[in-house]
């Protein structure tokens, strides 16, 4: 398996992700601001089996990837166009802003699509095998639901 990574990472968590897979580090990538510069999720999204790259990413391919149809933006909401998290048959993401190529594929799959206000979906997601945990959690009750989806005090569930 491969595992993109950021290439700032620590040496200890670089250490621990080898034995799962065969690292690559995603370099510092001055199409955006400094902070997001190596995200692999700002600069691949992974639908089902297929991994879309954005064209302006500058890597060495190792992966079979496709190519999206727009480059990444050094502001936001340019940035987000690949920031899609994926959970079952769902994906989650701001579709307003969603790559023209990531976009219409999703349409062909029939997946759920999960629009929300935030832009970095998945950065902002964490996902806990059928849970899903918004990084910006307000007031939720856990009960026995698969899906929590947060919004200042107000709060959507799914069973």
């Amino acid at each position: 398996m491969k595992i993109i990574i950021d290439s700032r990472m620590r040496k200890i968590e670089k250490e621990y992700l080898s034995q799962y897979g065969d690292l690559i580090e995603l370099p510092y990538q001055s199409s955006v601001y400094d902070e997001i510069s190596s995200h692999p999720d700002i600069f691949f999204c992974k639908i089902n089996n297929q991994i879309f790259q954005a064209p302006n990413l500058k890597l060495e391919n190792k992966l079979k990837t496709k190519q999206g149809s727009n480059s990444v933006g050094a502001q936001y909401p340019e940035d987000i166009k690949y920031n899609i998290c994926q959970i079952g048959k769902r994906v989650i993401h701001n579709f307003k802003y969603t790559d023209p190529a990531v976009a219409k594929y999703i349409d062909s799959t029939g997946i759920q699509k999960i629009n929300i206000k935030q832009g970095y979906s998945k950065c902002s997601i964490r996902k806990l095998m059928y849970n899903i945990w918004w990084r910006n959690m307000w007031n939720i009750k856990k009960k026995k639901y698969r899906c929590i989806i947060a919004r200042q005090h107000k709060y959507k569930t799914t069973r």
